[in-house]
């Protein structure tokens, strides 16, 4: 796993049902989604992150599907190279 972005080690940590990994990685991610206020993404990290800890997987994979269109729709924001200007404009 190592090298690998923390999302697909997540992925195989779900996969494997490795609730310990999940934790790890769904926690990484989640402070990684905080520093740039992306609020649903960080919600629905924690929920996962809440999961590994609980070592309850039941419905992860349905989960990371959701995190995954929120990350992919973080990634496209951030690649506008107006992102800033935006992100400022829907704070105001």
């Amino acid at each position: 796993m190592n090298g690998e972005p923390y999302d697909e080690q997540l992925v195989e940590a779900i996969a494997a049902g490795d609730s310990n990994n999940v934790k790890i990685y769904s926690h990484k991610l989640k402070g990684l989604a905080r520093h740039v206020a992306a609020k649903k993404l960080t919600d629905k990290l924690f929920e996962l992150d809440t999961k590994g800890r609980k070592e309850k997987q039941e419905g992860s994979e349905v989960l990371f599907a959701e995190i995954q269109v929120e990350l992919d729709e973080l990634i496209s924001f951030l690649s506008q190279p107006n992102w800033f200007t935006t992100a400022e404009l829907k704070i105001s």
